[in-house]
């Protein structure tokens, strides 16, 4: 018989699955992140391309609790299937060891941590869950298998994952503090487009587009942007991968999870460039910021300073969620079955010192091009709100500096 695949999982059928389990939460599941479906929506040629050269590895997870996101499917209008993953990987972490909880007995932990057991056995052995690799996705396909996996890891355990995971990631912050000057610093990059030639042309009305469809253009990327969703497909089946040796370390997954978000911002930022085809001096102005013409600008841009700036920065100080684990568990388990994931932000995934090292330069630069958008956001809604204008006020606003 065929192994049957959901095209378009959804919490009603999900739930409505697992019904004699009497808990939909805590399955053991294999998964690969679906890059195709985590740039769909953007219906972008190049965006695809870019999406198609990110690696797909195997992963163990557990689908450990619902979700964040709420999304409906466009056909039934149920809630789509959303989880947050803890990473399951073998033997223990490279950067940091003890953020681990072995999930059988002959498993050792440095710090003497006992093991969870899972419901069912697992047929490989030496697994850890990796309490600093959980992460939110959406589930684009659902793969059955003839042999769906039974263990899951019970809700009373799932308790004390949260509560291991959140004393981990104190301890992390404690231990691998991210040090002044190191990969986090974010430099401006020099722009190739940043010249002052042909700042005196006029801009006139015929070369502006209305400051209602600009800034409602703007609106638009932005809130495509921020509801993007990252996508994986699962296999509840773990025989699907037959050679344990073929799973990704958890902590690999850091860098395409980033790469995804490049590819996001990448598009907004086309778009905005394409917006802003007509606007000679508007342009010039962002490029004096991309370039750092700006006082000050040459300064980098670190630390707790630079994390409000932007809202995707993948950094140590977003790692603690201070609410209790119990509360926590009790509210996204209880209303996953109803097909209502809770809104609840899941604790991010955090990378260590040596892979924020691996980040490419593109993708640190990100934050900078992302806060551009955003400034040139702020300036149009402020031009509209208080002139008629917008050609007159972005040109006065500009040529104080080119004094």
């Amino acid at each position: 018989m065929a192994a049957e695949v959901d095209d378009e999982p959804t919490w009603p059928r999900w739930t409505a699955a697992h019904e004699r389990d009497s808990d939909p939460l805590g399955q053991f599941v294999l998964i690969q992140l679906d890059v195709a479906a985590s740039v769909a929506q953007f219906q972008d040629d190049i965006t695809a391309q870019a999406a198609a050269q990110i690696s797909r590895r195997w992963y163990l997870a557990v689908a450990f609790a619902a979700g964040n996101a709420f999304v409906q499917s466009p056909t039934s209008g149920e809630y789509l299937l959303t989880f947050e993953f803890f990473l399951v990987g073998h033997g223990l972490p490279d950067n940091y060891p003890g953020a681990a909880i072995p999930l059988d007995a002959t498993s050792k932990h440095p710090d003497g941590r006992p093991p969870i057991f899972p419901t069912y056995p697992l047929p490989w052995s030496n697994l850890y869950i990796y309490t600093l690799c959980n992460f939110d996705a959406m589930v684009s396909r659902v793969h059955s298998g003839a042999a769906p996996c039974k263990a899951r890891i019970a809700q009373k355990d799932r308790v004390g994952v949260l509560r291991y995971s959140r004393e981990d990631k104190t301890k992390w912050m404690i231990r691998k503090p991210l040090a002044p000057g190191s990969s986090a610093v974010v430099h401006r990059p020099p722009s190739p487009g940043s010249s002052d030639e042909g700042s005196d042309e006029d801009d006139g009305p015929d070369e502006l587009p209305d400051s209602d469809s600009l800034n409602k253009a703007l609106e638009d990327v932005q809130t495509k942007v921020r509801k993007a969703q990252q996508h994986v497909e699962m296999w509840l089946d773990l025989s699907t991968c037959s050679d344990p040796c073929l799973l990704a370390t958890p902590n690999h997954i850091l860098g395409p999870l980033l790469d995804i978000k490049q590819i996001w911002h990448d598009w907004e930022n086309r778009q905005i460039t394409e917006l802003l085809a007509k606007r000679p001096h508007t342009q010039d102005w962002l490029n004096g910021v991309e370039t750092g013409d700006e006082e000050e600008s040459d300064k980098p841009l670190h630390g707790p300073a630079f994390d409000h700036l932007d809202d995707e920065a993948v950094l140590p100080a977003d790692a603690v969620d201070d609410r209790a684990e119990e509360a926590y568990l009790a509210r996204r388990a209880a209303q996953a079955p109803n097909g209502k994931p809770s809104a609840s932000p899941a604790s991010p995934l955090v990378p260590s010192n040596d892979e924020i090292d691996t980040i490419p330069a593109s993708t640190q630069h990100t934050a900078v091009r992302t806060r551009k958008a955003r400034i040139l956001f702020v300036v149009v809604r402020s031009v509209r709100s208080s002139f008629g204008d917008l050609s007159k006020m972005v040109k006065g606003a500009i040529s104080p500096r080119r004094r």
